[in-house]
């Protein structure tokens, strides 16, 4: 009877670990389908890239009416930016700054991971 215990118990912790680990994709997830369009290609307002490089992935990290941050991996996975838009009088994005997170051959020293764990730090959700 006590190891039936254990093992619910043992269950349910996993249970709830893996929802911890799971709610923060599914949150950048709902984000990037909701509002992805908006930020598809405004990678490119950083004078770094050609217009004609191509991000392999973005995910929108946080979302308010005024100020947004997408997480974007560059072409042939070079490095990964989080880039802060805040909109203008205008009601347009614009891009406010870029935080390299990772780069090939750079320097790792202001990295979180996992990644997610910047929705939790930074506040979000």
């Amino acid at each position: 009877m006590k190891k039936r215990y254990i093992g619910i118990a043992l269950g349910i912790l996993a249970g709830v670990l893996l929802l911890v680990w799971l709610i923060p994709f599914a949150h950048n997830e709902i984000l990037t389908i909701s509002h992805g369009h908006e930020f598809r290609d405004r990678y490119r307002e950083w004078s770094f890239y050609a217009n004609d490089t191509k991000a392999e992935s973005y995910k929108i990290l946080n979302y308010t009416e005024n100020n947004a941050e997408v997480y974007y991996v560059t072409q042939g996975y070079d490095s990964g930016q989080v880039y802060y838009f805040v909109k203008n009088n205008e009601r347009q994005w614009q891009l406010d700054k870029v935080d390299t997170v990772w780069a090939k051959g750079g320097s790792a020293s202001e990295v979180l991971w996992p990644y997610f764990w910047h929705i939790i730090y930074s506040g979000g959700m």
